[in-house]
């Protein structure tokens, strides 16, 4: 998602995260989120587990550490406006940064995948959790943003991964009238070189999944 919007013109990073693929992670802003959660003192790992105390204790470190770094980051994304901001932290972070950055200006794409496409390619990446867990982690951090943002009244759109590679005509349109973008199809072909109307995890992914599953069951978490 966040290579498709970087297309239509709207800043990444001047440094992103890659790993096997360009993540389209702004490299600064999870740099600085790393350094958050340690000078917070986040008493949870955000990969597999989810506190609402955790959200709290995140927000609060604006009174207690130094803000001179994520001030310094706001001055600097201010001038590279417009801008995409992506990183899997920034569901444990985004309240403290609303404290630093206006989000007067601030639409939100809010992206989530169908419960056992996101537990494939969870697995697949060696975090080893149950399914049970995985639906339960990833629905607490979705009640998590949606009481952010409602309760802010903040703008913003919901979109599942899948929704975009099933209709994905519908999806574009859906994403161009909220942030008035042009994206098309061609746009959304050249960021993503797998078919299209058809999920991204098939079969032989789910045994994949399922047999690192197994290797890894006693190390796994799980409901208790």
């Amino acid at each position: 998602m966040a290579g498709l919007l970087a297309r239509a013109g709207l800043w990444a990073g001047d440094a992103t995260v890659q790993k096997e693929y360009d993540t389209f992670e702004n490299l600064e802003l999870t740099n600085l989120n790393k350094r958050l959660l340690k000078e917070a003192g986040c008493p949870i790992d955000y990969a597999t587990e989810f506190s609402w105390r955790a959200l709290h204790t995140v927000s609060l470190a604006r009174d207690r550490i130094d803000l001179s770094p994520y001030r310094d980051f706001v001055l600097r994304l201010r001038a590279r406006t417009p801008w995409i901001l992506k990183d899997p932290r920034l569901w444990l972070t985004v309240r403290f940064w609303q404290h630093i950055l206006s989000f007067d200006d601030v639409r939100f794409v809010w992206l989530t995948r169908e419960p056992l496409q996101g537990w494939i390619s969870t697995t697949r990446r060696r975090i080893v959790m149950s399914y049970g867990y995985y639906r339960q982690y990833e629905g607490q951090i979705n009640a998590g943003i949606e009481a952010f943002l409602e309760l802010n009244g903040l703008p913003y759109t919901r979109v599942s991964f899948e929704q975009l590679l099933l209709v994905p005509e519908p999806t574009l349109d859906q994403l161009n009238n909220f942030l008035d973008l042009k994206l098309t199809l061609d746009d959304l072909k050249s960021i993503y070189n797998r078919p299209l109307y058809r999920r991204s995890r098939g079969l032989r992914d789910f045994l994949v999944a399922s047999a690192i599953y197994g290797k890894n069951y006693f190390q796994r978490v799980a409901l208790d």
